[in-house]
């Protein structure tokens, strides 16, 4: 991935999604922008309160050349949380 790179998904959760958010190296919060339609998830999932609006993305920051830890953690309404690690390569 190259800095300034968009990276997108989606989240659901049975009491609805809370918040998404995500950081590089466990540094500072980035901006995740929610409430977007992705695609197939609505039709997937239509009993997933906000399925239609499950998407969010995010711009990946500068970062040294490398591997990085991007997490994107997932809070459901319930107060349930999910971090979802991957191992990224900055060029």
């Amino acid at each position: 991935m190259a800095p300034g790179s968009i990276a997108t998904g989606w989240a659901l959760d049975d009491s609805g999604v809370a918040s998404v958010s995500a950081s590089l190296d466990n540094g500072t919060p980035l901006t995740v922008t929610r409430g977007e339609a992705f695609p197939g998830v609505k039709e997937a999932y239509p009993a997933f309160p906000a399925s239609d609006k499950a998407g969010f993305h995010f711009a990946i920051p500068s970062a040294a050349a490398g591997p990085h830890l991007l997490v994107v953690t997932i809070t459901a309404r319930d107060g349930g949380k999910t971090d979802i690690k991957r191992h990224i390569q900055i060029k």
